[in-house]
């Protein structure tokens, strides 16, 4: 297994830090893909996508560990819920994000 730590001390033993290990890059293009555009993605480095649980928690999840925890939330149900799902900028998706958050208090939550 190849943890942060080794990738990070392979990538400084090159001779820049933008070298990235063979399998951090796309693999070969498809039938039909014109060639200059799977060069161009192929070399592009890649990143790991990766979620938060908190900011996967839909509405009824957060009332079934609202509920199970003993706690209120700020809305008659679920759909009142999801109507407050709008954001404009950072701190109004936190607010969303840190509802979700509150909900997460025992070990089975998570």
């Amino acid at each position: 297994m190849i943890t942060r730590r080794t990738l990070m001390a392979g990538m400084a033993a090159t001779a820049t830090l933008a070298a990235l290990p063979r399998w951090a890059y796309a693999a070969a293009p498809a039938d039909g893909v014109d060639p200059a555009l799977a060069t161009f993605i192929t070399g592009l480095p890649k990143s790991e996508y990766h979620v938060h649980l908190e900011g996967t928690l839909e509405a009824e999840m957060k009332f079934a560990l609202a509920q199970r925890n003993g706690l209120n939330l700020p809305f008659a149900n679920a759909a009142a819920m999801k109507a407050s799902y709008k954001y404009h900028d950072l701190p109004s998706f936190l607010a969303i994000y840190y509802d979700g958050m509150n909900v997460l208090l025992k070990e089975p939550d998570f």
